[in-house]
């Protein structure tokens, strides 16, 4: 039965022979890999701001987006890793190769006690040996846990998805991380093996198991490598396994959450200030800030206005365009002034309304819109800015645009508040969104 088994888990002499030079395609793979990850971030970054302007965003959804986040992280620490190591494999390997009988100890001429005590450390044929091994496993380990990455936040996605039907009341950051370490040690085996060990041991107890199991392995993905995962238990100590798998996960996840956070406000997020230690940064996000996305001038490819800009932040006589993005968030207030004001906004009766009745139809809007938005500067209220529905040249994204005048203003610096209407215990109630300083010259 044994014979049979091990006959059964024998590689074919072709396959073997591609094991012998798997090294060459893990650094080909890690290698190519590699800018795709590093710029992979900023495609999630991209694809948050503009699903946010454009769609109500729940948990499931942001449990996504730092799972995909996580993914790239895992893999490019893996494939580094793996990479760093083979470099050092290849340097012993042509150590080797140029002097295969190794250490020359009469040329040394080192003392009989240092010269057994250096023989007995492993030699250079030895150490290869053992790197490669290294290798392998850091090269499989990172697909391992890439794959449980994208299972363990899936089935968080799916699981916050009934949440916010069933329990919305639990729909909060705070038990997001506390199911997430629930995940993580389920699909480890860490819960397995603490609570489960019985179930799977008795040969009555692991019938009724083995479905709950499988069912899991299904939902988290775990069936992908659940034999892999087995094999490498069984041959290393578990806690040997969950101890590094669990500070890889950790440190994908830690990593994934301080650069996030950078764009994203995590209320229990785990910002670790690795690249920022100053203690008044954060004075950043006051009106107090010359920041490059609320200037059209400073605007470059691919950046995102995300809430509003102004033309420059240096303007001279005459009129100022200012322009804010439009934030699904906005809807609620802007269709009940939509209808205070009776403004038709179905397609199919736009086309219906004559010419007299599309004119009026149009200032209702324009009425509205002015009546959603409230600009200030140096705390004096603009009154009469028309808005424009409009389409950001640089960034496209969409939005409402208005030019002010500014042939009032004194020379020197100036600043820009707009407010805007928010739902609040069912009324209207005006809230400061975004602060604009500007310098007339």
């Amino acid at each position: 039965m044994q014979n049979q088994a091990q006959k059964e888990n024998q590689l074919p002499q072709w396959l073997e022979e591609q094991q012998r030079q798997s090294w060459q395609i893990e650094i080909l793979i890690a290698s190519g890999a590699l800018f795709f990850l590093i710029k992979l971030p900023d495609f999630f970054k991209e694809y948050l701001l503009e699903a946010a302007q454009g769609t109500q965003l729940g948990s499931e959804f942001i449990i996504l987006v730092v799972g995909g986040y996580m993914f790239s992280r895992a893999l490019l620490i893996g494939f580094v890793i793996n990479l760093i190591l083979r470099a050092l494999w290849l340097g012993l390997l042509g150590i080797n190769f140029a002097f295969p009988k190794g250490i020359d100890f009469k040329k040394l001429q080192y003392s009989a006690y240092f010269h057994k005590k250096i023989s007995a450390t492993p030699s250079i044929t030895e150490r290869i040996i053992q790197l490669e091994k290294i290798c392998s496993l850091s090269y499989s380990i990172a697909i391992l846990i890439t794959l449980m990455a994208v299972g363990i936040f899936l089935l968080l996605a799916v699981l916050f998805l009934f949440i916010s039907y069933l329990a919305p009341a639990i729909d909060s950051p705070f038990y997001g991380y506390i199911f997430l370490i629930l995940l993580v040690l389920m699909t480890l085996g860490i819960m397995d093996f603490l609570f489960f060990r019985l179930f799977r041991k008795s040969e009555i107890i692991s019938k009724g198991y083995y479905p709950f199991y499988k069912l899991f392995g299904w939902l988290s993905l775990s069936f992908l490598y659940r034999k892999e995962w087995l094999t490498l238990i069984s041959n290393v100590k578990p806690w040997k396994v969950y101890l590094l798998f669990a500070a890889y996960f950790l440190f994908a996840l830690l990593i994934t959450s301080n650069e996030m956070s950078n764009y994203v406000r995590f209320d229990y997020g785990l910002n670790l200030g690795l690249t920022e230690s100053r203690k008044f940064s954060d004075l950043r996000n006051t009106f107090q800030a010359i920041r490059k996305n609320n200037y059209d001038n400073m605007l470059q490819a691919n950046d995102k206005v995300a809430s509003a800009s102004l033309q420059a932040e240096v303007v001279k006589k005459g009129f100022v365009s200012f322009f804010v993005v439009y934030q699904k968030w906005f809807d609620p207030a802007l269709e009940r002034l939509f209808g205070r004001n009776k403004v038709v906004t179905d397609r199919d009766s736009l086309r219906r309304l004559k010419a007299n009745a599309l004119f009026a139809n149009d200032s209702l809007i324009a009425k509205s819109l002015s009546n959603y938005f409230t600009v200030y500067i140096d705390r004096q209220k603009q009154e009469g800015p028309e808005w424009f529905f409009h389409q950001h040249p640089i960034t496209e994204e969409k939005g409402f645009l208005t030019y002010l005048n500014i042939d009032t203003l004194a020379f020197g610096k100036h600043r820009m508040d707009l407010f805007l209407k928010v739902i609040q215990s069912d009324t209207l109630a005006s809230g400061r969104y975004v602060s604009i300083p500007f310098f007339k010259e």
